[in-house]
């Protein structure tokens, strides 16, 4: 009697889904649990090594950490330690650990379920940290030391939602350069900053002003001395001498209200006679940055005239929300007579007569029960409206609110309406596209030497793209460097973004490409296209690239898809990686990385505190899964680069005790494939490396 038996095992575990299908070759290289091994492209499996404990996560091990590789070079490589209020910084030099605390330049405030959500994208020496609910964050590597910061991504010009198209205008009390606490009114209750909704507060608003004919070009004749400044802030410029004149002819900058420094010589003519006394042009390739003036300096002679002028016909002001008055102040009680309602507040509201406000949750019998009115105050506590139409009953509970205002404070970021000190009304403000009411950008990717970020909560569908070659800077114009906003075909909340040939984003419905209509050319703001490629649906995690293509976890987090072009259908379709070992993610995947030495190897963390990593060689058909499983739970891994092999980094959950049991999270590192002498999890080794033993 024949014998079948199983001459390899690279199609992993096989779910029991499968068991009707004995039938296949795939089937026959499969088995039935495949727990701590690797699956190997040649055919077989190998013992995975143990792993090796570092250090307990935090000052104490209390909470979990979040662990993401920082390879900063094929020779230099980090993995970052993100807790809730902290970031440490690991690395191995000479066979020896080191960690580096990392400098909050601005506080770290992550939930333990936020640090779930947070992606990161590396450029040389910066890595971009996004959360959908937290500040963008900046982690740089500052010196070789190596020491490292963490900050707010801080924006040169910030991406910004449409423009307004309403009658609604925004005052802000004073414009000058580093103002603070500066009054913001509008004819709208346009700010927030309660539990319910979010908040306003850093939130960057650009206010944009028409400028005045002085403040759009500067003529002068006859000078001889610095000439009157211009503000050139986020604008090009132009500059054209007339006349004959003698003399030696600089154009001066300011910077942040700076001394004006020589910035661009024009000519000499002060020494050649009349042979030399010609005109001159001059005009800038790139916008300049916020608080910037430029001015003319006549030295060694006289001019007979010039003309200075911007191509902004707007006065670009940008603020940052510091405070908002009376959103989030709770309603103690509202009384109705003759039609004006009379609102107390538990604490004083910080509102003003002609203030506007939008009154939530005050139980109207028969009206909406959000009113929006404009208010009288009567004191720090108390305050009154006309209610339009009839008398109406109503109640007030612990919902009743003032839910937004149009009364805030904020910094000047850049100047706002040429550094006045009293500055005008307008309806031409835009605000910024992420803030705490928003939602914040879920996704970025650097591509194409331009900073993209995906859209908020609020604005889904919106992609920014940054000006070419300047990160931070999101200053739309016409040129083809400027920065990119562009409106998506899918409404779907972003999940992530993953760079390649293409760029492409993940949603919670579809998978989107983004490209150039160009195929020869970079993307631009009128030579871009989005594609959307397939109807599978994103989780909110970091896809990845593995064998060339882009890899991400389905919506549901039960299966992995792979992005291929099919040339027969002419779009990417999502194969599933999953299809014959549907079971081994059963409880969810929370995060995934890969690891790509010395084989491709799809690490999936799951809901249950478990891994499970597949071996993923395309061009082999190599797709075999295996558990991961130790006595503990996997909370982050992350794999960095090392000498012929990754080494993979994890915060795993440890118990000990038996009467009274005690967990802590530690930070611990597999061992490489060459240390299968390494038995345990969580060891450490003593005694001059002659033995090992379990660190708890």
């Amino acid at each position: 009697m024949a014998i079948n038996y199983t001459q390899a095992f690279n199609a992993g575990e096989v779910s029991r889904k499968m068991d009707g299908r004995n039938d296949l070759e795939i089937y026959k290289a499969g088995c039935r649990d495949l727990d701590n091994f690797f699956v190997l492209p040649q055919g077989g499996v190998e013992r995975r090594a143990g792993t090796e404990f570092v250090q307990l996560a935090g000052s104490d091990g209390s909470n979990p950490a979040r662990m993401i590789e920082f390879d900063f070079s094929s020779d230099v490589f980090y993995v970052i330690e993100l807790g809730t209020d902290y970031a440490k910084v690991h690395y191995t030099s000479g066979g020896v650990d080191y960690v580096v605390d990392v400098t909050e330049t601005d506080d770290i405030n992550y939930t333990q379920a936020e640090l779930r959500t947070v992606q990161f994208n590396r450029r040389y020496d910066t890595l971009i940290l996004t959360c959908p609910t937290k500040e963008t964050k900046v982690l740089k590597r500052t010196t070789i030391t190596p020491t490292f910061t963490i900050e707010d991504i801080s924006y040169v010009y910030p991406p910004l939602m449409e423009k307004n198209i309403t009658n609604t205008t925004i005052t802000v009390a004073d414009g000058g350069i580093g103002e603070t606490g500066v009054a913001v009114t509008a004819t709208k209750p346009l700010f927030y900053n309660n539990s319910v909704d979010g908040s306003h507060i850093n939130s960057l608003w650009a206010i944009d002003h028409i400028r005045a004919a002085s403040e759009k070009e500067v003529v002068q004749i006859n000078l001889n001395t610095a000439g009157t400044a211009i503000d050139v802030s986020f604008s090009n410029w132009s500059f054209e001498t007339s006349g004959n004149w003698n003399a030696a002819v600089t154009i001066q900058r300011s910077i942040d209200g700076g001394t004006f420094e020589n910035y661009i010589v024009i000519g000499d003519t002060s020494t050649g006679g009349a042979t030399v006394q010609r005109n001159f042009k001059a005009s800038s390739q790139t916008p300049e940055g916020k608080n910037t003036k430029l001015r003319v300096n006549v030295t060694s002679g006289s001019i007979d005239g010039y003309t200075l002028e911007t191509d902004n016909n707007y006065h670009k002001g940008v603020i940052k929300i510091a405070s908002v008055a009376g959103s989030g102040t709770v309603i103690s009680s509202a009384a109705l007579a003759s039609n004006v309602v009379t609102i107390d507040t538990a604490t004083a509201h910080g509102l003003s007569t002609g203030d506007y406000v939008l009154i939530s949750g005050l139980g109207y019998t028969t009206t909406n029960p959000d009113i929006e009115a404009q208010i009288t105050v009567t004191d720090a506590d108390t305050f009154t409206y006309a209610l339009t139409g009839a008398d109406e009953t109503f109640t007030t509970s612990s919902s009743s609110i003032i839910e937004a205002s149009s009364r805030a404070t904020a910094d000047i970021v850049s100047m706002v309406q040429n550094d006045k000190g009293t500055v005008d009304e307008t309806l031409h403000w835009s605000e910024g596209a992420f803030s705490g009411y928003r939602g914040f950008s879920p996704a970025s990717e650097f591509f194409e030497n331009r900073l993209w970020m995906a859209g908020s909560k609020d604005q889904p569908a919106d992609l920014f793209g940054s000006v070419f070659g300047e990160i931070y800077n999101f200053l739309s114009g016409t040129l083809s460097t400027d920065a990119i906003k562009r409106t998506i075909d899918s409404p779907e909340e972003p999940k992530w973004l993953e760079g390649k040939r293409y760029l492409f984003l993940g949603t919670a419905g579809t998978a989107v490409s983004i490209r150039s209509a160009d195929a020869d050319a970079l993307i631009t703001q009128n030579n871009i296209t989005t594609l959307v490629e397939n109807a599978y649906g994103s989780a909110a995690l970091q896809a990845e690239i593995a064998n060339d293509v882009v890899v991400y976890v389905q919506r549901d987090g039960l299966k992995v898809r792979e992005l291929v072009f099919d040339q027969g259908q002419d779009t990417f379709i999502g194969n599933d990686l999953n299809l014959i070992s549907e079971d081994i993610t059963d409880s969810g995947i929370v995060e995934m990385f890969v690891q790509k030495e010395p084989n491709q190897y799809i690490w999936c963390i799951k809901e249950n505190g478990d891994a499970c990593v597949m071996t993923y060689e395309r061009g082999q058909d190599v797709k075999g899964w295996a558990r991961i499983n130790t006595d503990g739970e996997f909370f982050s891994a992350a794999a960095i680069h090392d000498s012929g092999e990754d080494v993979v980094w994890a915060c795993v959950k440890r118990t000990t005790g038996e009467d009274t049991p005690v967990s802590k999270y530690c930070i611990e590192k597999f061992h490489l494939r060459k240390d299968l002498d390494w038995y345990v999890d969580c060891g450490t080794e003593f005694n001059s490396g002659t033995k090992s033993g379990n660190a708890l």
